[in-house]
This record gives structure tokens, sequence and C-alpha cells, in this order.
């Protein structure tokens, strides 16, 4: 899913230059630099943080052939660089976005909740602020499945005798 977002901003990016992967404790330079792209949550994920504690659980980030940075500080913004913002649903406040952007900027709705159960605070932004979704329905420009059913390879007595 992060490889998604992540090889949609290289491409949409006009840099040539090679991206490979980075974490958000590489240097202050990288930070500096506005031609890296950024990955930021932008609400937090029910009181915990988004990247860190959610999207970038299970993401390989070494594994990724593109250089961005991935955080959940909203002081890491940079209206001047291309950046993915990505808002939970629930967590999000519609008083509190970021600055207008210079360049393209991905603006992602995630919900892992159905519509009805997905908070009110987003119907308050206009109508074409988001442009990508996130969530676990197929059709999402982003899948994000909560899991996945495994077939078990052998016999399982769950604590009794098999027989």
């Amino acid at each position: 899913m992060l490889l998604l977002l992540t090889t949609w901003l290289y491409h949409s990016h006009k840099s040539d230059e090679d991206f490979s992967d980075v974490d958000e404790h590489q240097s202050v330079e990288d930070w500096a630099d506005p031609t890296i792209p950024r990955v930021i949550s932008w609400a937090s994920f029910f009181g915990a943080k988004l990247m860190q504690d959610s999207l970038l659980k299970h993401f390989n980030r070494h594994a990724c052939p593109y250089k961005c940075l991935y955080t959940d500080r909203k002081d890491r913004y940079s209206p001047s660089s291309p950046s993915v913002v990505i808002y939970h649903s629930w967590d999000m406040s519609s008083r509190h976005l970021p600055p207008p952007s210079h360049t393209y900027r991905l603006n992602v709705f995630f919900s892992h909740e159905s519509t009805h159960l997905s908070g009110y605070n987003y119907q308050y932004l206009p109508r074409d602020f988001f442009n990508a979704n996130m969530s676990y329905r197929r059709d999402a420009d982003f899948f994000l499945p909560y899991d996945r059913f495994e077939a078990i390879e052998q016999d399982v007595c769950f604590g009794v005798a098999c027989s």
C-alpha cells in the first residue's frame, strides 16, 4: 500500500534523481531537501501514531526502490515539496489542515470503517479536497485489507484429543 503511494509520488515527481529508501530518522539535510517526497499522516489513528504504529508497521522501507520521508510529525510538511498527506477520517480536524501546496499534493482519505462510522469532520471540507482514498474496500485507490484468512495445513485440535 505504501509502496503504491511511494510509486505514485515518484512517478508524478519531475526529477530524474535516484530515489532509494529512507525512514524518518534520516539526516537534517534529507528533511531540508525539497526534492525528496514526504508521506505525512495529518491525524492520529484512534490516538496512536498513524504512520509509525499502523501504516509503517509491516512496510519494509529498505525494500522500497524510492527515497521518501515518512513521518507523523506535521512540522515536517513543506508546501514546496511533493507530498502525500494521509488523513484518518475519524481523527482528522477540518480546522487544522496543511497550508496550501506549491507543488502537487495527494490528499488521501483513510478509513477502515464503513462510511456511516467514519466520523463527520470530512463533511466540512470542499468536495474535491481529497484526490485519493485508502480503505479495506477493493475499489479504493489504495487497498489496505484488515488481514487475511489462511488455510490450515495440518489438523488442529484446540486442546482436545485429535482422533
